[in-house]
């Protein structure tokens, strides 16, 4: 069953039932000023269901009807996405003037089948004046939670809602609202504004007021009208800004073509004091003087995961969102094999090849230079234990700007006149001996031409065989 019930005041309420399963609408006549209504829909005169359409504004004398089936049927969502079962059968219309003795309502019920329809409405009592708020419940009113802007950075829009009830507590909806507020900020010099539209102008944490119309509790039974001001937190913070998110660590070198420090710098209008602050696990970075505007960050150790390392500023008790720094540099050596081929004078060469990786797993992006050291007297191999091989030179270079992170060893066998004789490799294409003529241990250092100098990335064995060279015993990244 469905009836219509109008909630203004105590004398002109009437009632009436009849299915939802007919066709049910209920029809408002405007009598007055500019009215509103919204209304209730429930199973049971406890509203186990609400159902909130949105307000209708009324033009003098005119009527407006709401078919409660098609809201049904067409499963059309109220103002808070709610929908009317499909199986529901019966309930009650509320409808709610916010001008009091403004409208008249009806509910009509139409049986086409039957020729036969009826008109009814019933009576909702509430005897306060104004006596559309339950006796319990003050309007609620919802703004956004917090407003958070970047200096120079896009204004943002406040709107505000209401949800009223009414005299039996019931809610009548949530309305917008934005357009009959006042707004306002706290503090012009962190934020202004321009009706809803609010901006920031300097870093710290002011307040945007919305203020309007609303109804409140008024002990011991009646509300009374109020204003209602609720003010979310406006809050600017400070914007750091920077030329890279990628440092590069070579301890202590910096080769170039790699960033090894970056200034970051501050936009906060009205600042008079700066505190900048790391978090990091361990030490990847090293900040300069503190208290200034601007902030020299230098690379100290390795990253662990891209983006570990994160800069704050705080501005006057504010603190802007992270800058995010990567720290990368040379760790290892990826082994890409090693070729032999013969050779005129020294019977054969060896270029053992390798890619320069960093710690995150990728490939150095530029030329860098790298050197080779010897850090062990050569030994004679157990087959040739009179071996009079003699070492060539330690030296450094810079790798090719065609393949930047890429290098070989070119590993050379012996002229004659020495003790065993070198031969070349079998066809002048791969070497098969392996008994050893000569071994050494050998560092591989990333970042400087110097030999000795730089990030140590590998250590190995350097042996010489009769007809080619190899690196053993090999240990990477190191340490």
């Amino acid at each position: 069953m469905i009836s219509c019930c109008s909630v203004h005041s105590p004398v002109s309420s009437h009632s009436c039932f009849a299915p939802l399963a007919k066709h049910s609408r209920c029809v408002l006549l405007r009598v007055s000023r500019i009215t509103r209504f919204s209304s209730v829909i429930s199973r049971t005169r406890a509203s186990i269901l609400t159902y909130s359409p949105p307000r209708i504004n009324f033009a003098p004398h005119q009527t407006v009807a709401v078919d409660i089936r098609h809201l049904r049927d067409a499963q059309v969502a109220d103002l808070s996405g709610n929908l009317i079962p499909q199986n529901m059968a019966n309930g009650k219309v509320v409808w709610f003037e916010e001008d009091a003795d403004s409208l008249i309502g009806r509910a009509e019920i139409i049986n086409v089948a039957k020729g036969m329809s009826s008109s009814l409405s019933c009576y909702f009592p509430c005897n306060c004046s104004p006596n559309w708020i339950a006796p319990g419940t003050a309007d609620n009113f919802t703004l956004p939670s917090a407003l958070t802007f970047l200096p120079g950075g896009p204004g943002q829009l406040l709107s505000s809602r209401q949800t009223r009830y009414d005299c039996n507590n019931h809610s009548l909806g949530t309305f917008d609202v934005t357009s009959s507020s006042t707004f306002s900020s706290l503090n012009t010099s962190i934020v202004t504004n321009s009706a809803n539209t609010y901006s920031p102008v300097g870093a710290g944490i002011t307040y945007a007021k919305a203020q309007f119309n609303a109804n409140h509790v008024s002990p011991p039974a009646c509300p009374f009208i109020a204003q209602a001001a609720p003010q979310p937190p406006a809050t600017v913070k400070p914007k750091i800004s920077g030329n890279t998110t990628t440092l590069w660590w070579f301890n202590g070198l910096a080769p170039s073509g790699y960033t090894i420090t970056t200034t970051l710098t501050a936009t906060a209008p009205g600042a008079t004091s700066y505190s900048w602050a790391v978090s990091q696990t361990g030490t990847k970075v090293t900040l300069g003087t503190n208290g200034q505007s601007t902030m020299v960050v230098t690379s100290a150790g390795w990253s662990s995961t891209s983006g570990d390392v994160s800069i704050t500023l705080t501005v006057n008790s504010v603190t802007s969102s992270p800058y995010v720094l990567t720290v990368r540099g040379p760790k290892t050596l990826q082994a890409d094999g090693a070729i032999d081929s013969c050779d005129s004078t020294y019977a054969y060469l060896s270029i053992v090849s390798y890619t320069i990786v960093d710690n995150l797993g990728s490939a150095l992006p530029s030329v860098v230079p790298v050197n080779e050291k010897f850090v062990t007297s050569p030994q004679c191999g157990s087959s040739y234990p009179s071996c009079n091989w003699v070492i060539g030179p330690q030296i450094g270079w810079t790798t090719d700007p065609s393949a930047p992170s890429s290098f070989g060893d070119h590993i050379k066998g012996q002229a004659s006149g020495y003790t065993p004789v070198a031969v070349g490799p079998s066809g002048c294409t791969t070497g098969v001996g392996t008994a050893t003529v000569q071994s050494w241990g050998q560092d591989w250092r990333i970042g400087s031409t110097s030999v000795g100098v730089g990030l140590r990335v590998q250590g190995d064995s350097l042996q010489k065989y009769i007809d080619n060279a190899r690196h053993k015993v090999i240990v990477t990244p190191d340490p």
